[in-house]
């Protein structure tokens, strides 16, 4: 019998007030065409609007495809990480998909297509795809064109530069070493970025060039976000990875970089909007942290250091001064 046979594939995907978007994510899993079965983990957390009732009918629909989580509070907010400690160990598959509650799935062989490729080819551990975008806030649908700059296989190392990999495309295999490192960094915003790099610890990335899934912005918990909020979660993430996979130096070299590059963006942003005192604080804690990476950065913006009207803070500037010798 076919439910008897274990699922192939296990799609996780976490809703919060999505009752608007949820219908299309549900029906993007059930309209997968597939040789395999697969099932469909869904966590429910603690909505205010109708977006439990919504999954509550789609598990009542599809008994053997669902297995829902529905939270009576909010755990996300309250740091919980429910997505290691629920969803990945309740995931049967060889495969996991990922899919948020505002994301969408438009290919009704998305799933087949990315397994049949992960089946025949064991030296890879990730299949991801091309992507639309949506943004809700402007009503328009656009194509996410950075991808096209990515290679069809690609490592670790090109997905240590940036994360190109759009949560809503993404496969992998499943793999206990990388939940249980996973686990290791503690309540971590940016689940997916996380995954990414782990796995591909394990094996190479590949790229398949069609759009077969729909990715929101404007309306995510994260993704709507202002990127001053966004950045020094970003870096706290990064600080864990240099420290988690510091046996390979190319690898941290490039973390290394990125937190360069997103630092400086967030000063910038500071700068931009008046807030000197966080700009300087934020620009002391990097020399401190990676001072071979800032050296010349420094060296141009040391004397403004001294404009802070906080003696604490123009000790700490000349206690970093005199460090690098200016």
């Amino acid at each position: 019998m076919m439910e008897k046979i274990p699922p192939l594939v296990s799609i996780i995907c976490t809703a919060y007030n999505h009752e608007r978007y949820i219908r299309e994510a549900l029906n993007g899993f059930v309209m997968q065409k597939t040789d395999f079965r697969f099932e469909i983990l869904i966590s429910d957390d603690a909505s205010t609007d109708n977006t439990a009732k919504i999954i509550k009918e789609y598990e009542n629909k599809y008994p053997e495809l669902f297995i829902a989580f529905y939270h009576e509070k909010n755990l996300y907010s309250k740091g919980i990480p429910f997505f290691v400690e629920e969803l990945l160990p309740n995931a049967k598959g060889k495969y996991i998909a990922l899919c948020d509650g505002d994301d969408y799935w438009t290919d009704p062989n998305k799933l087949q297509k990315q397994v049949d490729f992960l089946e025949a080819n064991d030296d890879f551990s990730i299949c991801f795809h091309a992507v639309k975008i949506k943004n809700e806030q402007k009503n328009s649908v656009t194509n996410d064109h950075s991808i096209r700059k990515v290679s069809d296989i690609s490592n670790i190392y090109n997905l240590a530069k940036n994360n190109y990999i759009p949560s809503v495309s993404v496969v992998f295999r499943k793999n206990r070493n990388v939940f249980e490192s996973f686990a290791a960094l503690g309540d971590i915003p940016i689940v997916d970025y996380v995954l990414h790099i782990l796995n591909a610890r394990n094996g190479k990335i590949k790229k398949l060039s069609k759009r077969m899934a729909v990715y929101r912005i404007g309306v995510g918990a994260w993704s709507s976000q202002k990127a001053s909020y966004r950045i020094p979660f970003l870096l706290n993430l990064l600080d864990k990875l240099i420290v988690l996979l510091s046996n390979d130096e190319k690898l941290i070299h490039i973390l290394k970089q990125q937190y360069r590059t997103k630092s400086f963006a967030l000063y910038n942003i500071y700068e931009k909007e008046k807030d000197i005192t966080s700009a300087k604080i934020l620009f002391m804690k990097i020399c401190v942290k990676y001072p071979d990476l800032v050296y010349d950065e420094f060296k141009k913006r040391a004397s403004i250091l001294y404009s802070i009207k906080n003696s604490k803070i123009c000790r700490f500037g000349s206690v970093i001064l005199k460090y690098f010798r200016f």
